[in-house]
């Protein structure tokens, strides 16, 4: 059965138009795997940093060019499937038969076709991997999210870039047969790894030329924008210099001869080693340790004592030389370094820091999000849109690719002094990311791309103990080494676009290896002996050229089949514009966003907006930053207004309105974009709730509270998103519910001061409930755990002033006060205190004091206006009612004291 899945070897007779095209298709498909090699991890896309969140420039441009060069290869892969020999429905009805369709026969053929080469086990390997992407993917929370990405268009994990990697893998498979096209490819490798290392360390000494690097970034990322990103590939391309060394370092060599071909050697390793240095990556660097180490002891192993010395000297020199670069002294002035700290305190900060607890890149963040993702693994909590899939299906195949990031919060828990739960959109490691997306089907599927290639790779290697040194010992060395290193480098790592396309790549240098080495000397494959052809007679020769005319393609038995190549590529040419174009163009089109916000340009940046909506709507990044740029509009009174809200307004509460209900539908086109995201409900949750502020829509209040109880559900153990929900509950005359949620959240902080809030929060709803002892107690441990609790206190007071205790009130609005002075609702309810005692002059000064630092306060001009009456003073009180009143034309209060 893969025999039929795999392209067929046999090709059209020699000379004939077939075969010339078939020869040029060829060409064109090594081509174009160099060029995915070489241009994928060289190639970006910057635009200025946007104050609103935008999908990666870098990624997008990456992802879109591989996807394309694949998209390619897959064309004219199947035009080359075209032109070959077509498989026969005779022999294929055999096995439609009972006998040969039972799962028995089926595995007994299976493993007949495992044994008859050892190399199949990584095709097999590699199956594996794919169907697990692909059954995942039809079996997911969500397909439409696995198969695109939860961010169309950028790095994930998605089924469809997962397919061109196998794409990938099975054109260079299939196609790389001479040691010639070996060396280009690994010369394109090792060409990549020199202009990122050699980037980065110009980055480094200050000669960003492209500006790829964000300004006092001391983590050089070279073209590749991510420090671990560049530090990964150069872990493979180190690794691959160094099998290419020891290949050209082979065989009896004079000392002088020797130096000159080990000195370029060393260069190009140093180049290399340089810019990993760079990176200030620890993963990486334990995974070049470790390649370097098992290439240099299999090397002694296999090879010899002398193979062995003379890569010992080509690093041993690399090494120099990348000290000497490293640890240049900054006091020679020939440039400006990011860091005031030299290289070797930089690496040493690198192992005896203490990263930020927000951070993802430490040791101890990384532990805590292993065991949230062992926590999803093992319980697999149900997402609220997932239904009621049975467990053993997610422990199977996972929630689906692409689905870590919301899996996640599900079984992260607090961490960190903040007590908050991690976030992060990668498990670093690459085994257990996949095991949470893909279940024990995906894990086995990327442990087995590990051990199919290393079992196969022993398994040759021994074979070859004992025999003189040839290619194929040192490329089974090398690819042994460099999978020793990946497998450690991804144990605390990201797998991106561009190392896994080297990864693949290797593993099918790896296939073929025993076909290069079988080349002849000269590098040139050898040609297949043409076989002669029965003389046919004079009518039979005219009867086939007038059929044919020399050419297959003209075969009518092969219509049907050129009839689905041509389906094949329009598909791939319509999915490469729509599913990778459109977003490098939707991203174009907000490239000056930044630009307009520096100016106060909303009108141009809602437009930019507006445009990459139109070109990409499933990229929920642009309809967030359109509801945030409705809601710059409120915030930028002096700037102009928003033109179709003014049009249609009578007043600035009718052009609020109109704005909050713009802000409610962008952030709802985000939800329906992207429900997976808990901070896109928090924003549908908050514009919905100041919308129904403005309108008093009830309606509108119940769906905010629903939103904030999904995004609670979402990321479970985020205190500070219940407290949000309590705050919601209590707001909209639920105090009991409230409490219950103030329960949950103080279950999650403790006796830390991070429960101050949730103590808040209990007065606040005893209050309500005209618990006043409860809510005073609620109080006075907000007050325990954070002394400096300015609402609290004043929250506290008012508590007292309702027992009419108002010497305690004011105790309390004067500690208010004295911690923060510019607290203007403090200042007013102290001159309320002060007022029901009758103390009128010091309920004045504190009245005044709260309008001079708050004149938009009309409570506060009411109560001096109430003051002023109680004194008398009836044009001063009416004067202060005025301006109540056009400050909050509803403000009935003001109207009864005015009257």
């Amino acid at each position: 059965m893969l025999t039929i899945l795999l392209p067929r070897r046999s090709s059209p007779p020699a000379g004939s138009n077939s075969d010339v095209a078939l020869r040029w298709i060829r060409r064109g498909l090594e081509v174009l795997w160099l060029m995915t090699v070489i241009l994928v991890p060289l190639t970006f896309l910057r635009i200025a940093e946007s104050p609103l969140p935008l999908p990666s420039p870098m990624e997008t441009a990456k992802v879109t060019l591989f996807r394309t060069l694949v998209g390619v290869m897959t064309i004219l892969w199947a035009m080359e499937w075209g032109l070959l020999r077509r498989v026969s429905v005779r022999q294929s009805k055999d096995w439609l038969t009972w006998k040969t369709i039972r799962p028995v026969v089926w595995l007994r053929q299976f493993a007949k076709w495992l044994g008859a080469r050892p190399e199949r086990w990584i095709y097999a390997a590699v199956f594996l991997n794919v169907a697990a992407v692909l059954i995942s993917t039809i079996l997911s929370v969500s397909f439409q999210v696995s198969l695109w990405g939860r961010v169309p268009g950028t790095d994930t994990t998605a089924a469809y870039t997962a397919v061109s990697y196998f794409l990938l893998f099975g054109v260079v498979a299939t196609h790389l047969k001479t040691v010639p096209q070996l060396w280009r490819l690994l010369g394109a490798i090792i060409g990549v790894g020199v202009l990122v290392g050699g980037y980065a360390g110009l980055q480094y000494y200050g000669q960003d030329l492209l500006q790829l690097a964000s300004l006092g970034q001391i983590r050089m990322g070279s073209t590749l924008g991510n420090p671990i990103f560049a530090a990964g590939l150069l872990l493979m391309t180190i690794s691959v210099s160094m099998m290419a060394a020891a290949i050209t370092l082979s065989g009896k060599l004079a000392a002088r001869k020797l130096l000159l071909r080990a000195a370029p050697w060393s260069v190009i390793i140093a180049i290399q080693l340089t810019g990993s240095v760079f990176t200030l990556s620890r993963g990486p660097w334990g995974g070049t340790l470790v390649a370097l180490a098992v290439f240099l002891a299999l090397l002694g192993l296999f090879v010899g004592r002398s193979s062995l010395g003379r890569m010992a000297l080509v690093l041993g020199m690399a090494a120099t030389l990348t000290a000497l670069v490293a640890l240049a002294p900054t006091s020679l002035g020939w440039y400006q370094p990011a860091s005031s700290d030299s290289t070797l305190e930089q690496i040493e900060g690198r192992f005896t820091s203490i990263q930020p607890e927000s951070a993802s890149s430490g040791l101890g963040q990384r532990l805590g999000i292993w065991a949230a993702s062992g926590r999803v693994i093992l319980h697999r909590p149900e997402l609220e849109f997932d239904g009621s899939s049975p467990n053993l299906l997610r422990q199977v195949f996972g929630y689906g690719p692409d689905f870590f990031t919301p899996t996640f919060m599900l079984g992260s828990v607090p961490f960190g002094g903040q007590l908050l739960p991690l976030e992060t959109t990668h498990a670093h490691n690459n085994f257990i990311h996949n095991w949470v997306e893909l279940g024990v089907l995906g894990l086995l599927g990327v442990v087995g791309l590990f051990l199919a290639p290393v079992v196969v790779g022993g398994w040759r290697l021994f074979q070859k103990m004992g025999q003189d040194m040839n290619l194929q010992k040192v490329l089974l060395i090398g690819l042994l080494a460099l999978l020793a290193g990946r497998f450690i480098e991804q144990s605390v790592g990201v797998a991106k676009v561009s190392d896994l396309i080297v990864f693949w790549v290797l593993l099918a240098v790896m296939i073929n290896v025993p076909n290069l080495t079988s080349a002849k000397p000269s590098g040139e494959a050898a040609k297949e002996p043409l076989q002669r052809r029965p003389r046919r007679s004079r009518h039979r020769r005219a009867a086939a050229g007038a059929f044919a005319s020399g050419n297959a393609m003209l075969n009518v038995a092969n219509y049907w089949k050129w009839g689905v190549i041509a389906l094949l590529i329009g598909g791939v040419i319509t999915l490469t514009w729509v599913k990778n174009f459109t977003y490098v163009r939707a991203l174009g089109q907000v490239a000056g966003l930044n630009q307009s916000f520096v100016r106060q340009d909303l009108d141009s940046g809602l437009a930019m907006v507006d445009r990459a909506t139109e070109l990409a709507p499933d990229v929920y990044h642009y309809r967030s930053a359109a509801g945030a740029i409705w809601s710059a509009y409120r915030v930028q009174r002096g700037a102009a207004k928003e033109p179709e809200c003014n049009l249609q307004s009578t007043d600035s509460r009718s052009y609020d309105v109109c704005l909050a209900e713009k802000v409610y539908s962008s952030y709802s086109a985000e939800v329906e974009r992207n429900p997976w995201r808990w901070r896109s409900r928090i924003d549908l949750a908050d514009a919905a709730a100041e919308w129904a502020t403005l309108t008093r829509n009830g309606d509108l209040a119940e769906e905010a509270l629903r939103r904030y109880r999904e995004s609670t559900q979402m990321a479970p153990y985020s205190w500070k998103l219940q407290n949000q929900l309590a705050k919601t509950y209590i707001s909209s005359g639920k105090p009991e519910a409230g409490l219950e949620v103030i329960a949950q959240s103080l279950g999650i902080t403790g006796d830390t001061k991070n429960s101050s809030e949730a103590f808040l929060l209990s007065g606040l709803a005893y209050g309500q409930l005209n618990q006043l002892p409860a809510a005073l107690a609620a109080y006075d441990e907000a007050i325990r755990l954070d002394p400096g609790y300015v609402l609290a206190y004043n929250n506290r007071g008012i508590v007292y002033a309702r027992q009419r205790e108002y010497q305690l009130a004011i105790a309390d609005y004067d500690q208010a006060i004295s911690i923060d002075p510019e607290n203007a609702e403090a200042w007013d309810n102290r001159g309320n205190a002060y007022s029901r005692l009758a103390q009128f002059a010091e309920a004045l000064a504190s009245y005044d004091a709260a309008i001079r630092l708050l004149p938009s306060n009309a409570r506060a001009y009411n109560n001096r206006g109430n003051t002023h009456a109680l004194l008398g003073r009836h044009a001063e009180a009416i004067a202060d009612l005025d301006q109540a009143i056009l400050l909050n034309p509803s403000y009935a209060l003001a109207y009864a004291s005015r009257a």
